[in-house]
């Protein structure tokens, strides 16, 4: 279980979530919703480690405390970040980078096996094998950043994946593409977090539970229901 209690994040000394406390289960996927400004984002960055946001409260991950921990000791843990706006590194080859990745997380697999694996995935998510010769993400568009990603997840099999707004910048059919890769993800055991503005995506993953976040504060908790209900009246009637 990843668990976040009564966490505040804090950037430039200005509060942007307050006392917020949610759980995420293995395998099930978890919805975060509300509208711009409302400290979803800021709440990933901080809880995988983020040094311009100061997290305080406590989030234990199956647990064990991380809060205090550095970044990269918390994706050795097991948690994972999907980036809102995936960055493009020239010359850093795809393959390469997880085969690294796996190697930090004690797993052995040839650079020959890993390719592969990313093969497989890539025709699931409908991009082509040649992202795989270049940079990481270089000259890819930004729906097509975030299926590499969700890629990089499917094959690291994370324990918790942190996904910011996987759905941005997508085509319907990406959209379609990108829900079923995290359901694919959460069947593999990984417990997901998935940030997003939209009731389209959320309702297309079939979450086990949604929360609402506004001002920074967790405002409605529940399922299927609740997304009907903001896609019909928006978030006004939700007060922080």
């Amino acid at each position: 279980m990843l668990k976040l209690d009564q966490i505040t994040v804090q950037v430039e000394g200005q509060t942007v979530v307050n006392q917020l406390s949610l759980t995420v289960q293995p395998g099930q996927i978890t919805v975060l919703m509300g509208p711009n400004g409302s400290g979803k984002t800021s709440l990933l960055l901080a809880l995988a480690g983020h040094p311009h946001y100061q997290l305080k409260g406590r989030v234990t991950l199956d647990g064990q405390r991380i809060d205090q921990l550095a970044p990269e000791k918390r994706a050795r843990q097991g948690l994972f970040l999907g980036f809102q706006t995936p960055i493009a590194i020239p010359g850093l080859d795809p393959v390469a980078f997880l085969w690294e990745a796996l190697q930090q997380q004690g797993q052995s697999a040839t650079l020959e096996a890993i390719r592969n694996q990313m093969q497989h995935q890539l025709k699931q998510l409908a991009l082509k094998e040649t992202v795989l010769d270049h940079g990481l993400n270089q000259g890819l568009s930004g729906g097509e950043r975030k299926k590499l990603e969700l890629l990089q997840a499917l094959i690291l099999k994370p324990k918790y994946a942190l996904l910011d707004e996987p759905d941005s910048g997508l085509d319907i059919e990406s959209l379609q593409l990108v829900a079923q890769a995290i359901k694919r993800l959460s069947r593999q055991g990984t417990g997901c977090l998935v940030v997003t503005h939209y009731p389209r995506m959320a309702r297309q993953l079939q979450p086990n539970q949604v929360f609402i976040i506004r001002a920074g504060r967790i405002v409605a908790q529940g399922q299927q229901e609740l997304i009907d209900q903001i896609e019909a009246q928006g978030y006004q009637d939700l007060s922080p």
